[in-house]
């Protein structure tokens, strides 16, 4: 990051301007006086750079991330004071999620506390470094762990629709004859999507002859023809022992992508550029 933004700064021919104290410094104020000096014509204006303690909760102190490779695999590390949580891949081949700590009264727990003059109270109080602490230094290691993978399995990764997009649009080659893909932008491929995600086709399938019926623009060879690419990009899939195809998963996460990335976005976004006939 920080050699990101130096380089960018050099780039736009910008000084990063370190803010040592944060209690009196105002940003809204230091850009109104640049930008009396330099105009409001567009492009970066300022880099700011500070030095912050975190303070979250009760919590100042030290914390980030750190990745390292090494022989055996990947690491990433997050850390706050002495405790962090540790995600790395064995070889590639077993990703491995572990929560460590050097200091148990970093983590708090509901424990019977006794004070000087003899009497107690149970209340959340830090723990102790005692065997008998380890019930719930594991609970609360494992709540750590739990509360990462849920964050892990909530971000979005491209790449399986990636992955998807090239499988549907690139050609294939079946029996020294080549199909060329589907373009997700084309009116007649979006037309015949259309088509396949009719309700009734997820229902009872689809035939050669119900497709004639909603491309009436297509002969009955032309419709036969769509037929091979279909299933040879994964998109339809047949039954056994009749001439029904089905929409594959695929498919349907394919053919809904597309409409929806036209219809909700494409179209809303240019509604107001493109001029009126």
């Amino acid at each position: 990051m920080v050699l990101f933004t130096e380089r960018l700064a050099a780039e736009e021919g910008l000084e990063i301007e370190f803010v040592r104290k944060l209690d009196d410094f105002r940003k809204e104020r230091r850009i109104k006086d640049i930008l009396k000096l330099r105009g409001e014509h567009p492009g970066l204006v300022h880099i700011f750079a500070a030095m912050e303690s975190c303070r979250t909760g009760h919590y100042e102190g030290e914390l980030g991330s750190r990745l390292s490779t090494r022989m055996e695999g990947t690491c990433l590390k997050h850390y706050m004071a002495d405790s962090g949580i540790k995600m790395y891949d064995k070889f590639g081949v077993i990703l491995r999620l572990e929560a460590v700590t050097n200091d148990v009264t970093f983590f708090q727990h509901y424990r019977k506390v006794e004070h000087r003059d003899g009497t107690w109270q149970m209340k959340q109080a830090p723990m102790r470094k005692t065997i008998y602490s380890l019930p719930g230094l594991a609970e609360a290691l494992s709540a750590a762990n739990r509360r990462y993978l849920e964050f892990l399995s909530a971000v979005e990764d491209p790449t399986n629709g990636i992955r998807e997009v090239q499988q549907v649009s690139r050609r294939v080659q079946e029996n020294d004859r080549r199909y060329k893909g589907f373009n997700l932008f084309d009116e007649a491929d979006l037309r015949l999507f259309r088509v396949l995600s009719r309700g009734e086709f997820n229902l009872r399938g689809l035939r050669s002859g119900d497709l004639c019926q909603h491309l009436p623009a297509k002969s009955p060879g032309q419709v036969s023809h769509l037929l091979r690419p279909l299933r040879n990009h994964g998109i339809l899939k047949k039954a056994q022992k009749c001439y029904k195809y089905y929409v594959t998963s695929l498919g349907k996460r394919i053919i809904a992508s597309a409409l929806k990335l036209k219809e909700m976005l494409i179209i809303p976004s240019l509604r107001g550029i493109l001029p009126q006939p």
